[in-house]
């Protein structure tokens, strides 16, 4: 499945760097979308567990050792507020980036695992917010940045 994003992330030297390009879900993998109306989506390994409420899917997943978790969701708000909100909501550590169509920043506190690499990840789409919480062991980064990778509209 080939989606277009703003951009990936990449570890280089532990630091967390942007680039534009297009992302492919490594094949195997599930896609989740957000638990509204499945405006927005990105895809996890496929032995993560989707959570679930009554037999509908929530947006979000775990790996099976519950080390790792991802959290998809679409916002209904232009970006601009969607991002002021956010960055009220959780304690940014390290901003990565803070462009007009994307945010990307490490958090703490409030969704993060202690010692793991926690990420937000937001990028404008035509009618809002796509955005996503990733949180992976510091040995897991790459798959952290594959699913960061695979955020995108539906």
């Amino acid at each position: 499945m080939t989606r277009n994003i703003m951009a990936t992330l990449v570890v280089a030297s532990g630091t967390l760097l942007a680039s534009h390009v297009q992302a492919e879900a490594p094949k195997g993998w599930k896609t989740i979308k957000d638990n509204g109306k499945g405006q927005c989506q990105m895809a996890v390994p496929e032995s993560w567990k989707l959570a679930m409420l009554m037999g509908q899917p929530l947006g979000s997943a775990d790996s099976p050792d519950k080390k790792s978790s991802a959290v998809v969701n679409a916002v209904n708000m232009p970006f601009a507020q969607s991002k002021g909100l956010i960055v009220q909501s959780l304690k940014v550590t390290k901003m990565i980036e803070d462009s007009a169509t994307r945010q990307v920043f490490e958090f703490s506190g409030l969704g993060a695992k202690p010692g793991n690499l926690n990420l937000y990840i937001g990028i404008k789409t035509g009618n809002g917010t796509c955005n996503a919480q990733i949180s992976v062991p510091p040995s897991q980064t790459d798959v952290g940045q594959k699913i960061a990778a695979s955020l995108g509209a539906s």
